[in-house]
């Protein structure tokens, strides 16, 4: 049972503070941003179909699945620099769980709350929640 609580506080503090971030830093660069307003547009147009990077120009440099996810974050919660990173947060979660299945299948509980607490703490994994690019502006303004 102690474990199980430690297991538990650490997880949740290893995915608070991307979270936090997430919902505190801006959308930065110009990748993030770009794909935001195409998920926006997608979201305001209601066509789901087609991404659109400009009135006329459609965007086919990037699989669709991504955008339906922010698209749907934008209508749930807002156009906020929040809600287009939201979703990457959510796989992340998904990506977490089946880890600890797959290790708790192949090992043991144990290994499987290990296996899941390095994961979460990778700076990659941090990364790749959605602050990429703000991460790497913050990165290039300190001396």
């Amino acid at each position: 049972m102690w474990r199980d609580r430690h297991f538990t506080l650490i997880l949740i503090l290893l995915l608070g503070v991307p979270l936090l971030a997430m919902a505190l830093l801006p959308l930065a660069d110009t990748t993030e941003p770009r794909y935001a307003e195409i998920a926006r547009l997608m979201a305001y147009k209601g066509d789901w179909i087609t991404p659109w990077f400009d009135q006329g120009v459609p965007f086919w440099g990037k699989p669709p699945l991504s955008f339906w996810a922010q698209a749907v974050a934008f209508v749930w919660l807002g156009v906020n620099d929040f809600a287009p990173r939201f979703p990457s947060w959510l796989v992340t979660i998904f990506t977490l769980w089946v880890l600890y299945q797959v290790a708790a299948v192949w090992f043991d509980r144990v290994v499987a709350q290990w296996t899941v607490l390095v994961y979460a703490s990778c700076v990659l994994v941090f990364i790749t929640e959605g602050l990429k690019n703000s991460i790497s502006n913050v990165q290039k303004s300190t001396p």
